[in-house]
């Protein structure tokens, strides 16, 4: 991933096994990570219970935010499909607290 993919804002898929890896401490008993996505130093996993987001802050990236979203609290979905010459499509969820999407090509 390029630094201009990255300004744009397009995603990377990112290993589940390493983001597993990653995120051991933090996830349940039989819970596992199904797909991830980095954007620069930040992540969205989406294991087989809920959407984590990975905001890492701060120049060094040392501050990490992670919030949880279980997926029983996801309150709507919405998909952006792609146009004659827009060759970007976005899913996007939200919770109460939240919203992310995410830009699929």
């Amino acid at each position: 991933m390029g630094i201009m993919d990255a300004l744009a804002g397009s995603q990377q898929a990112v290993s589940p096994e390493e983001v597993a890896t990653e995120l051991a401490p933090f996830l349940a008993i039989g819970e596992r990570v199904e797909r991830a996505f980095r954007v620069m130093r930040d992540m969205l996993v989406f294991t087989n219970r809920r959407l984590i987001s990975i905001d890492r802050q701060g120049v060094t990236g040392k501050k990490v935010d992670y919030r949880s979203v279980p997926y029983s609290n996801i309150t709507m979905f919405s998909k952006e499909s792609a146009g004659v010459l827009d060759f970007m499509s976005q899913p996007m969820s939200a919770s109460p607290t939240a919203c992310y999407s995410i830009a699929v090509q």
